[in-house]
């Protein structure tokens, strides 16, 4: 799947979970408000208003993704142990506690220190990057932080046993999405 596709097919991914976000809201909206006229008026504009932001895709696939890409990222894995972390192995950096054994659920990453905003770098916890590569692609959060002695590279976390690989010439993407986790 080629990056154009990649972008295109997550465009959508993404307008669904707008629009399921939207539609939650309305529904919010519905059972706050009581039977006055005044109050059926601010919901018919309220749903008019989120329905031209749904109509309004293309202003929200230009704001998903910022400018700003790093490209020629080494990425590696590494696994939730002892030997490759610290003495807290189930405890990102972040302080998110993982289940050890389904590491690879939950599309966290580990990035080097330069690339994080407490070192001057760009991303920060709870950032939501976009990572393509001929490989592998898709959206991953940060959660981690890699040794000092790296640079310029990620780490998917995977759960122990999973094989290691490394990845030459990554893209990675800064979004507008950050999560609540």
């Amino acid at each position: 799947m080629s990056l154009k596709d990649s972008i295109i097919f997550t465009s959508i991914i993404l307008l669904i979970l707008v629009f399921h976000s939207f539609n939650t809201r309305i529904n919010n909206l519905e059972l706050s408000l009581n039977d006055s006229k005044e109050k059926e008026l601010e919901l018919i504009s309220s749903i008019s208003n989120l329905t031209n932001q749904i109509q309004d895709n293309e202003d929200l696939i230009q704001n998903v993704f910022n400018l700003r890409f790093y490209d020629n990222v080494v990425a590696t894995v590494y696994h939730p142990v002892p030997e490759q972390t610290d003495d807290t192995p189930n405890i990102t950096a972040d302080g998110t506690f993982i289940e050890i054994d389904n590491a690879s659920e939950y599309r966290y990453i580990a990035v080097s220190r330069d690339l994080h905003k407490r070192y001057g770098g760009t991303f920060d916890f709870n950032d939501i990057v976009y990572i393509n590569s001929d490989e592998l692609s898709g959206f991953y959060i940060i959660k981690d932080l890699m040794n000092k002695r790296f640079t310029r590279r990620i780490d998917f976390l995977h759960s122990p046993n999973t094989p290691a690989f490394k990845l030459d010439n990554v893209e990675l993407y800064q979004t507008n999405i950050k999560t609540v986790l």
